[in-house]
């Protein structure tokens, strides 16, 4: 399976907790990717998915964000 996206927020918004996992799959973002705006996001890279991102990737968007880029 393949996911593209422009670009991405996971925990967007203050107080919202984001998760994504990718497995086995390809993740192609074209724009930014941001984990943990506002709030606290997990991304989750394992078993030979793979991530693309043609922009800058951000752990923590804003103060009070928080990031984490488990990679398995």
């Amino acid at each position: 399976a393949t996911l593209q996206t422009t670009t991405a927020v996971i925990g967007n918004d203050s107080g919202s907790t984001g998760t994504a996992t990718l497995s086995g799959t390809t993740w192609t973002n074209s724009g930014d990717l941001t984990v943990g705006g506002a709030g606290a996001g997990t991304l989750t890279i394992e078993n030979g998915a793979a991530l693309t991102v043609d922009g800058s990737v951000n752990l923590t968007g804003t103060s009070g964000g928080s990031g984490t880029l488990a990679l398995d």
